[in-house]
């Protein structure tokens, strides 16, 4: 309808104002991908699109442009990011925040009990695919503890186009709340080659300010406390924040 294409114009031109490099001379640019990987909706009539910027094909950073109601006639705009690259980025463009990780995004980790990974790329999707099923997570909200939903199918596969790259295949999971499909936590689940060949490996990304909870085949893997820095209050250095940008006017049918 004429409000979710007025809402996609302005988070594709709210991610779009940004720019983000690996490197401090600002020679190798992160590629924003201009269809949103993902699309979500909430109660309360909350809503976004979830974007990535890569790095010959790699997932480098995740981020969320969305929305919700401010009073009858106007819209809050936020946005939401984690890094995904090992090391620290370097910022041009700073788009409607100042976000910029001084700290690397994720860090990788073996995956206990995985198979090696297979030789063919659909093949892999569905050893990833059984990998992030391995998985169950829980966030706390207002009190309660909500257990989380997987989306099977990732939101992003990787398309590498790097062949000196350690990373062979790899796939962004999604987990979200149930009271709608809003992305609580993200699991990049990566084949990698090294001393020992070919292996896979997992890092979490929060993507909520709630305190969070991972488990892998039922033991506890990662916790993230309560997001009490970087969250709407400006603060920019940290790996994952989340920020008020704007109030525009209300545009499209409802």
């Amino acid at each position: 309808n004429k409000k979710t294409a007025w809402l996609h114009e302005v988070y594709l031109r709210e991610a779009s104002a940004y720019k983000f490099f690996l490197d401090d001379q600002k020679r190798q640019e992160l590629k924003l991908r201009a269809e949103p990987v993902m699309r979500w909706t909430s109660d309360g009539d909350y809503n976004g699109e979830v974007y990535v910027w890569t790095h010959q094909g790699a997932a480098a950073i995740v981020g969320c442009i969305f929305s919700g109601p401010r009073g009858k006639d106007a819209r809050g705009i936020m946005h939401e990011f984690h890094s995904l690259a090992p090391n620290r980025l370097y910022a041009g463009d700073r788009g409607g925040t100042g976000w910029l990780p001084q700290e690397p995004g994720i860090k990788l980790e073996p995956l206990p009990n995985a198979p090696a990974p297979a030789r063919t790329q659909s093949l892999r999707l569905a050893q990833m695919r059984d990998l992030a099923r391995r998985f169950n997570s829980h966030v706390l909200r207002e009190g309660s503890k909500w257990e989380m939903r997987l989306l099977t199918q990732p939101i992003y596969r990787y398309e590498s186009s790097d062949e000196n790259s350690p990373v062979v295949d790899g796939a962004l999971f999604a987990f979200v709340w149930t009271a709608g499909t809003d992305p609580e936590l993200l699991i990049a689940i990566e084949a990698r080659s090294g001393d020992k060949g070919v292996q896979w490996y997992y890092a979490p990304a929060r993507f909520t300010n709630c305190e969070a909870w991972l488990q892998y085949q039922g033991k506890e893997v990662w916790r993230a406390d309560p997001a009490n820095v970087g969250i709407f209050d400006g603060v920019t250095t940290t790996r994952y924040g989340a920020f008020q940008v704007k109030t525009i006017p209300n545009q499209g049918d409802e």
